[in-house]
């Protein structure tokens, strides 16, 4: 898939629960740069790709429902959590290891920080792919295992 090893290949299923819970009447968690991913990430899949991204979603709006919030509300704290030390050290830099498709940095207070996404080259080249627009951020592409 999109040539991704299946590790990598979870990092769409965070990318749903953030935009399953996005798109409730009254979400608790809004993220509409993941609905952006989604989307761009839907058209340029495969039809076979398309079809089990699909079928990962209806998973997650139906008997997945609370796995889906519950990955939601970690992106949240995470968020709460980063944005606390932001504030506390403005001007710092922040590294989100093993991004995948995560879209914190549009979550967070970005403009106080230096931002660094790391993740395996297959996912930084679809995430890449993905944004298609100049990011306020750096992409790194290798393993954390790299050094």
């Amino acid at each position: 898939m999109m040539n991704l090893s299946e590790v990598s290949r979870t990092a769409i299923l965070d990318l749903l629960c953030r935009v399953a819970e996005s798109d409730k009447k009254n979400p608790f968690f809004n993220d509409p740069m993941a609905v952006l991913c989604l989307e761009r990430l839907l058209s340029i899949s495969s039809e076979e790709e398309k079809k089990r991204i699909l079928r990962w979603q209806n998973m997650y709006a139906g008997t997945q429902a609370r796995d889906r919030k519950a990955r939601a509300m970690t992106a949240r704290s995470f968020d709460s959590i980063a944005n606390l030390f932001i504030s506390n050290h403005p001007g710092c830099t922040v590294i989100n290891l093993a991004c995948g498709l995560d879209t914190r940095f549009w979550r967070i207070e970005n403009e106080k920080c230096k931002y660094i996404e790391l993740d395996l080259p297959g996912m930084i080249d679809l995430k890449r792919e993905i944004l298609q627009e100049p990011l306020g951020y750096e992409l790194i592409s290798c393993s954390v295992l790299d050094t």
